[in-house]
């Protein structure tokens, strides 16, 4: 399998390159345990520029920067499809659906989960590149309690947007690359089918009805706080997540 945060940088890399999307998680758990998860890739704020390639593209002048762009939005419905085909084989996880709304232009993977293990396996699977054993317990629950790991499940995806500074020899250029992807946005909202009474991470923001809890960072922050080469040490993705 093509790893997807790739794959969908070849497909969109002129979008990518004006920094005009976001990074959604949205996770629902019920009292159960089970619940339900999307990952979103939100590019409504670059409506113009898409709506130039799909012209481009009909008119067949689809190449932007010597990249041809047959359907610029097919290739990233195949990338989640792709996606889709591997989870549903995943035990305790069903109805994987691809994401495909041409109007906002967003694009994504949603999926059902029997419990927090099965999540655990489909967001490992997600993350783990080519490494076919790879498995990280990003979450764990017990009765009115969710909690999240300091591991963070899209970090593969990071690693492959990135800018490369090696790979580029122009340095002016290759800081605006970066300059660019470090204000992406990300997000992580969780609710329940309860409200939430307490929750350990003081950089998550309450919804006013105490059903939505909102992380969000940009790729810059994340990218100082994750990993081996962290450079802040008071960054957590951890939180402990109590709800009735």
């Amino acid at each position: 399998m093509k790893r997807l945060p790739l794959f969908i940088l070849s497909v969109f890399l002129p979008i990518v390159l004006s920094g005009c999307f976001e990074i959604k998680e949205k996770l629902k758990i019920t009292k159960s345990g089970s619940g339900n998860y999307q990952l979103l890739m939100d590019f409504s704020q670059s409506k113009k520029i898409f709506q130039v390639m799909m012209e481009m593209a009909s008119k067949g002048d689809g190449a932007i920067g010597g990249v041809v762009m047959d359907d610029p939005l097919g290739g990233l419905d195949s990338a989640f499809i792709e996606l889709g085909k591997e989870l549903s084989n995943i035990k305790g996880i069903s109805q994987v659906e691809g994401i495909k709304d041409e109007n906002n232009y967003v694009f994504g993977i949603k999926l059902n989960y029997e419990n927090v293990e099965a999540l655990n396996r489909a967001l490992s699977k997600m993350d783990s590149g080519n490494d076919i054993g790879y498995f990280q317990s990003f979450y764990s629950f017990s009765k009115g309690k969710l909690d999240k790991s300091n591991s963070f499940n899209l970090s593969n995806l990071i690693e492959e947007i990135y800018p490369d500074e090696e790979e580029n020899e122009n340095e002016e250029m290759n800081q605006e690359l970066i300059n660019m992807f470090e204000e992406v946005k990300y997000s992580l909202e969780i609710s329940t089918d309860g409200k939430i009474r307490r929750f350990s991470n003081d950089d998550a923001v309450l919804s006013d009805d105490k059903k939505f809890l909102v992380y969000s960072k940009s790729l810059k922050e994340l990218k100082e706080g994750i990993g081996n080469n962290s450079v802040n040490k008071d960054f957590s993705l951890s939180n402990s997540i109590k709800f009735k």
